[in-house]
């Protein structure tokens, strides 16, 4: 909670608590702008402490103003009033944030902006004190310049409030001439503060009164009326000269402005109002033109009417029933007292419709009131949003009936989880949203006036408010047809509405301002066709909604796990109906699982929905995974009945058979498909309803049954020419074609493979009309009766037969518990799932891509075979799927991600498995990145252009012969060389231990294979070409690096650095910051090094290898590793530059003439 809130709370004294509020900006910010910019003039910091006063219950107020030396000024001021608790004067500040309107914190918040504005002056303290006169009642606070507020022990009691500013810089207003210090906010303040009930003194001037602020006008001369009202005071003359209307306005006793009027009935009056509520502008230098200001005009209305009228009576053309005119204060005592009134025409006395009115009147609770036409206006501006002003239509029945209604309250407890409000939108916008988004002006091209006429009907006043409720109690209605979407008027139903949603189970209740039944039931043309206005609302809310409606989904769906369900409640039909939308059917190990794309919707899987017949005990509970048993048990069908008492075929048993109403059987049929689903009771419902059209259905899917049946046996048998069935092109293939029974049994026989895509089930179709292409047979959709039809004779086995997520896996006992090492969560606007590494290998890996709209499964396995990852994405553009580049970009860019991560994680996994896994993944990956080379004279080199498998290859994985692992990059160059040197097939054994693991081995034979090495085209070669010359360089690195080895003196000190390796830059690597040109040497990580080509030591080194020149390259590398490797010392560098001198002066370093080492 923050401070403010707290403020409020103690603050409101029992007013009603209103929304949180939460501040975005921050607090120190935005209160020193407010210091910066809150004031038109910053001196007139006193008239916000006046304010503060006033509004304090001040009925005295002395201030002192005075200059004690250059460019500094203190203010002394005391009134007497309410004063401030400690708990305000601490968190003074915070008032800023505030609003005037929020009950009981206008003074303290006059206060804070009074006190903000003061520090403009830079003052070296503010002191506030405030008590009721006795010490234990009293508080005091001092302010620092820069606005910091320390709470101080007050040395004496203190009777009202004090305030000293000590230190103004230059904050007293510069005198006009033959004036004194102080005479101009003498001056400032009688021109602005006029409050009747205070008595304000300035430096021992009388300040405040009617008389000193208008004596110039001769208001005491003129005819005047006074106005006394709780919250409104002031007084209304006759303008002297006639001519426009002039008042000043005041909030708190002090004039904001002086506005303007020349319509009736203000034309030729001035005046002086104070109504604190008015809204004042930023720099508080006018008053804001809004509804408070118009409540105002109307409630002045009356008294310039009887000003002008020349009478005493004071009263608006508004009255109840019994005819009773009511003075301005009834009225308003009428409006604030009330949540609502009833307003209806005077001639309803002579219509005879006064019963009628008031009937509603009585049912509302709100008063009835006869306003004509003209007041109408002037009733809507008092009212403001404080007071609903009902409308009925009294000639209509419909309004009547609604009216009078019984109250349309929330949905009986229990819910599921509390309701969910939507932030509520002003009904003028709404309008505009509802016109926008269903192109209502472009549809109807007779009548431009859509909006008008909706105007008419939701009024432009108040605001649309919705909110989301739960139920968890049994419902006879179900889910599916629960007329979920309710827009009441006054508490009272006026439309419901069962559309189609993925949210069952939740219930939407639209509040709108009051509005006339009759006028929402009439029609509006939309690009839809003619709907009544109250179903466009309707449908408008529920897209506004949908935000808040995941929301309490999601929410309830979580809490469906922590509450017992019974199957057939509220809350078990709202998790079928989840899973009919996001469950899909899965082949895993020979057998069909049910299973979810969203692993959110996990849990879901385990909970009660149906109930059996019989069983132990009597009606056992139905899962979405126990249906996956169901199924195996009945080789593809499920068995159901209406009734609880039917007559079963032989041989099936009650505890196969499930116990469903309507909707259970339509949610089932959407989750498993209509082909698994018998009726066992069809007879039986056959005989009381022989034309219902779902007895045909069943009767014709029986009867495909057994055509498949004859279909498969005689394409098993050979003999499908005789059989016109076995050839017709009935089951769905992955491809959107059909293939036929010949044609999988075919495939099979030729000894290729089948196997059936993930999904959710598509039924058998008829036979293929013109327009159905001929599918590939090898790929099949999900059809549960024909996957165990053909499991029971032929190998099919799943599309993905491994685990897509953590969940399966839990659920799996047939593989580890986590389905893979490390994943990658994808979330986008249009795509979402998870691809990782799986903890066992897969042969086949790729990425499950999901339809959400139609549970239809895709399978995308470049990027997967690369990656050698699995996974499942779930999009919600089915173009996506038409057109796969983005989703392969999308993978590729994860995958390299994750394997980026693994590589980096690599050193410090611990667990041999997995060390092996991730090891073998990610030389699988760069593997394939490796590019060998052969120049026209046959010399070897090699290339890998991708950066993430050059890091890979860099990573120290195989074991080295002289104890120390070495890497990839190390093990290609090794096979170059002797590849370059010797003429014959390269080997590693002098490279790696003998203990290399066989997976290590392997991938050197695969993937560094002199056998698919890429050939440039022969160059000619001419005699400048001749001499000594690396192939391609390399042989230098061996030699640098051997030298390095074998001299460096920082060995055998107990630090423990790795053998340093070196590569050429022209390989990419990505550079922080672009190395400086002629660059010889650069440490790109620690203890490995790049060499640049381009450098002339270097070239040199290349073209014409002499000692001379490695020794520099030594000293060169060496000075490089001193730099960056804190274990190494200069004293390390100068005993490496001993070390290379004699080596050079002993003629131990060199190389060979064909580029080998020299160690002679």
């Amino acid at each position: 909670m923050n401070p403010t809130d707290d403020i409020i709370a103690q603050r409101r004294k029992g007013a009603a608590d209103g929304e949180r509020r939460e501040f975005s900006v921050d607090r120190a910010q935005a209160i020193a702008k407010m210091r910066q910019f809150a004031l038109a003039d910053p001196s007139f910091y006193l008239l916000e402490l006046i304010q503060a006063a006033v509004a304090n219950g001040g009925g005295y107020l002395n201030i002192d103003l005075f200059r004690l030396r250059r460019d500094s000024d203190d203010l002394k001021m005391w009134w007497s009033g309410r004063g401030f608790s400690e708990f305000e004067l601490e968190r003074l500040f915070d008032f800023l944030l505030m609003s005037e309107d929020e009950p009981g914190c206008a003074d303290t918040i006059l206060l804070a902006r009074g006190v903000n504005a003061m520090l403009h002056f830079k003052p070296a303290k503010i002191v506030i004190a405030s008590g009721d006169g006795t010490l234990d009642g009293s508080a005091q606070v001092v302010i620092s310049r820069d606005g910091d507020i320390v709470v101080q022990e007050p040395p004496e009691p203190i009777g009202g409030v004090k305030i000293h500013g000590d230190g103004l810089y230059n904050s007293l207003l510069a005198p006009e001439p033959e004036q004194q210090l102080g005479d101009r906010e003498v001056q400032l303040l009688r021109e602005k503060v006029i409050a009747p009930g205070v008595q304000v003194m300035l430096n021992g001037h009388f300040i405040s009164d009617w008389s000193s602020a208008y004596i110039e006008q001769r208001v005491w001369q003129s005819a005047y009326i006074a106005i006394e009202e709780d919250d409104l005071y002031g007084r209304l003359w006759e303008a002297p000269h006639g001519g426009r209307g002039e008042f000043d306005l005041m909030t708190y006793g002090v004039k904001v402005e002086r506005v303007a009027r020349e319509d009736a009935p203000f034309y030729a009056l001035h005046g002086a109002v104070n109504f604190d509520r008015l809204n004042k502008t930023a720099d508080h230098a006018k008053i804001v033109r809004d509804e408070v200001l118009e409540e105002l005009w109307a409630r002045l209305r009356p008294y310039a009417e009887a000003l002008h009228a020349d009478h005493d009576q004071i009263t608006y053309n508004i009255r109840p029933l019994d005819g009773t005119l009511l003075s301005p204060p009834e009225l308003v005592e009428l409006i604030q007292t009330h949540e609502r009134a009833v307003v209806v025409p005077p001639q309803v006395l002579r219509d005879g419709q006064a019963k009628a009115a008031r009937r509603i009147g009585e049912a509302l609770e709100a008063p009835v009131l006869l306003v004509s036409p003209d007041e109408r206006p002037t009733l809507r501006a008092l009212a403001g949003t404080s007071l609903e002003l009902v409308e009925p239509r009294l000639d209509e029945q419909r309004d009547v009936d609604v009216f009078t209604g019984p109250v349309a309250g929330p949905p009986p407890r229990p819910w599921l989880v509390e309701p969910v409000s939507v932030e509520s939108i002003p009904v003028t916008e709404f309008i505009e949203h509802m016109c926008d988004v269903h192109h209502l002006d472009d549809v109807d091209q007779h009548d431009k006036q859509a909006r008008a006429r909706l105007s008419r009907t939701l009024g432009s006043v108040g605001e649309v408010f919705m909110r989301v409720y739960t139920p968890a109690g049994d419902t006879e209605a179900g889910v599916l047809n629960k007329r979920w979407v309710k827009l009441l008027v006054c508490e009272r139903e006026v439309y419901s509405a069962r559309f189609p949603s993925p949210f069952a189970g939740h219930e939407l209740f639209i509040e709108l301002p009051p509005a006339s039944p009759t006028l929402l039931d009439r029609k509006v043309a939309t690009d839809a066709g003619q709907v009544s206005i109250a179903e466009l609302v309707a449908r408008t809310c529920v897209e506004l909604a949908r935000h808040r409606l995941e929301e309490a989904n999601a929410r309830a769906l979580a809490a469906l796990s922590r509450v017992e369900l019974e199957p057939g409640s509220a809350s078990s039909r709202m998790a079928l109906h989840t899973l009919s939308r996001t469950a899909m059917l899965r082949v895993r190990g020979g057998v069909i699982e049910v299973s979810t794309f969203d692993e959110k919707r996990a849990p879901l899987l385990d909970m009660p929905l149906f109930e059996t017949l019989g069983g132990e005990p009597a009606g056992r509970a139905v899962s979405a995974r126990d249906l996956a048993a169901l199924l195996r048990r009945s080789r593809g069908l499920l068995f159901g009945v209406r009734s609880s008492d039917p007559e079963l075929p032989a041989g099936l048993e009650p505890e196969d058979v499930l116990v469903l109403d309507a909707e259970q059987e339509q949610l089932l049929v959407a989750t498993l498909g209509a082909d698994c689903y018998v009726r066992v009771d069809l007879a039986e419902e056959a005989r009381n309803a022989p034309n219902a059209r779902w007895v045909e259905q069943e009767r014709r899917r029986h009867q495909r049954r057994a055509t498949w049946r004859q279909c498969l046996q005689h394409s098993l048998c050979g003999r499908t020419e005789g059989f016109e069935p076995a050839q017709r092109l009935v089951i769905d293939t992955a491809d959107g074609g059909r293939c036929s029974f010949a044609d999988v049994v075919a495939r099979f026989e030729r000894g290729e493979s089948v196997v059936m895509f993930d999904g959710r089930a598509v039924d058998s179709v008829p036979p293929a009309g013109e327009g159905v292409e001929r599918g590939d047979a090898a790929e099949l959709r999900m059809n549960p009766f024909l996957f165990y039809l053909l499991a029971e004779h032929l190998p099919l086995a799943g599309a993905f037969d491994y685990d897509l997520s953590h969940a399966e896996a839990e659920q799996n006992p047939r593989t580890p518990k986590d389905a893979f090492i490390d994943e990658e969560v994808i979330e986008d606007r249009r795509v979402s799932g998870v691809v990782g590494l799986p903890v066992d290998e897969v042969a086949e890996p790729a990425i499950a891509i999901v339809e959400a709209e139609t549970g239809r499964v895709h399978r995308l396995r470049e990027p997967s075979r690369e990656l050698r990852l699995v996974g499942r994405l779930v999009v919600r553009e089915a173009q996506l799927v038409e057109s796969p580049g983005f989703l392969e970009e999308l993978i590729v860019e994860h995958g390299e991600s994750l394997l980026d991560r693994l590589a980096r994680r690599l050193p410090r996994l611990e667990r041999s498995e997995e060390r092996e896994r991730v090891t073998r993944a990610l030389l699988e990956f760069a593997g394939q990145k490796i590019q060998l080379r052969a120049s026209a004279d046959g010399r070897f080199d090699w290339q890998v252009a991708h950066p993430l498998a050059l890091r890979i290859l860099d990573i120290p994985i195989f074991p080295g012969r002289r104890g120390a692992p070495v890497s990839g990059l190390r093990v290609i160059r090794h096979l170059c060389a002797q590849a370059n040197s010797s003429g014959t097939t390269p080997d590693v054994d002098e490279l790696l231990a003998d203990q290399t693991p066989e997976l290590l081995r392997r991938w050197i034979a695969r993937y560094v294979d002199f056998e698919r090495v890429y050939r440039a085209a022969p160059a000619k070669v001419g005699k400048d070409d001749a001499g000594l010359e690396f192939a391609g360089g390399e042989q230098l690195l061996e030699v640098l690096e051997y030298w390095l080895e074998e001299l460096r003196p920082d060995r055998g000190e107990g630090e423990d650095m790795p053998r340093y390796e070196l590569a050429w830059a022209d390989v990419e690597y990505g550079w922080a910051e672009p190395p400086e040109p002629g660059w010889v040497h650069k440490l790109y990580r620690p203890h490995h090094g790049l060499l640049n080509r381009e450098a002339p030591l270097v070239a040199r080194a290349v073209e014409q290898p002499s000692a001379e020149t490695i020794a520099w390259l030594l000293f060169v590398i060496y000075a490089g590793i001193n730099k960056v490797l804190e274990p190494v010392t200069n004293e390390h560098e100068l005993e490496f530059q001993r070390r290379v001198a004699d080596a050079l002066e002993s003629g131990r370093l060199g190389v060979t003439s064909d580029g080998h080492v020299s160690t002679d």
